[in-house]
């Protein structure tokens, strides 16, 4: 009796497990349906690793169908996520623009080492996000050496700053203003020719009542996107993954794509796979990505990300 107790104990198990790992196979569908399916679909990265796990215990336990059932939902989850397995990127070029994004983090305690990062970085243009807290003051040093700089601190809320080594001959900020206006446009003259950056720091998806704040944000963003003509970047934390609905949202109305990958950047101090992607380069098709690189920056709840750049001629 024990013994046919216990076994069905390992049996309700492995239905509560794979019970997970189909959750998030199949809850990614209804994204663009539900606001909370979309918030879990922001962990899907984190899934399919439990899901491993899941299928590895299987494997071990010798239960062959559970453990081809967490595969065949594995395979599902990957296919929700399969644009960032293949990052597009360029052939290399030896004229290319290092832009960096890094969201600074107000609360940074480690900003010495965190301004020798970037220092070490060596970006023609940087790009921060909560530029708040003294931030600015620390930055001065860096500012004089980039020479130009376009910043959003009209807008209520604001934190982005864009430093430029190239001349800035433009800038802008979204033409609508509300309490989450958090984007800064810079048209910057590279010796490749005018190259336009959008910053941006989206707002949070969470609490779940807040998403339509997130996707009214992303409006205003491929507005924005939509008035400028000729190479554009938007870069920024956007507080989405890339296989989630908002990402997807600015892709089709801004015409823009985003330069995908699996590495994740928040939070900084959790390892990969736990860490979400969710700081971003998106690019017009004028635009080619060469590289793209994940940088730990000290006292940041953010990794940096750092890319080489080139205009496409012609």
């Amino acid at each position: 009796m024990r013994l046919a107790a216990r076994y069905s104990l390992k049996w309700l198990i492995q239905a509560i497990l794979l019970g997970l790992s189909a959750a998030f196979a199949l809850i990614p569908f209804l994204s663009d349906l539900s606001s909370r399916a979309d918030l879990i679909t922001q962990f899907l990265l984190q899934g399919a690793a439990f899901t491993v796990a899941f299928a590895l215990l299987a494997v071990f336990l010798r239960h062959w169908k559970f453990a081809g059932a967490h595969t065949l939902c594995l395979l599902v989850q990957i296919f929700h996520m399969q644009p960032p397995l293949i990052p597009n990127t360029a052939v290399a070029s030896t004229q290319t623009v290092r832009l960096v994004f890094s969201n600074l983090w107000a609360d940074n305690h480690q900003r010495a080492a965190a301004m020798h990062t970037l220092e070490r970085l060596d970006a023609d243009i940087l790009v921060t996000a909560e530029t708040v807290n003294g931030w600015r003051e620390d930055l001065a040093a860096i500012s004089d050496d980039f020479g130009a700089e376009a910043d959003c601190f009209n807008l209520s809320g604001c934190d982005l700053v864009i430093h430029s080594r190239f001349p800035i001959v433009n800038t802008q900020t979204p033409a609508e203003r509300w309490n989450r206006s958090r984007a800064v446009y810079a048209g910057i003259e590279t010796p490749a020719g005018i190259l336009g950056i959008i910053g941006a720091h989206m707002t949070r998806p969470i609490p779940v009542g807040q998403v339509h704040h997130q996707q009214k944000h992303a409006e205003l963003l491929t507005s924005l996107a939509s008035e400028i003509e000729g190479p554009l970047v938007l870069v920024g934390d956007f507080n989405a993954v890339t296989w989630g609905r908002v990402v997807r949202q600015i892709e089709r109305d801004s015409g823009l794509s985003a330069h995908r990958g699996m590495e994740g950047t928040w939070p900084s101090a959790m390892p990969w796979p736990f860490r979400l992607p969710i700081d971003h380069i998106f690019t017009s098709d004028d635009v080619e990505i060469v590289s793209r690189e994940v940088v730990n920056l000290p006292g940041s709840d953010h990794h940096a990300v750092m890319v080489e750049l080139r205009l496409r001629s012609g």
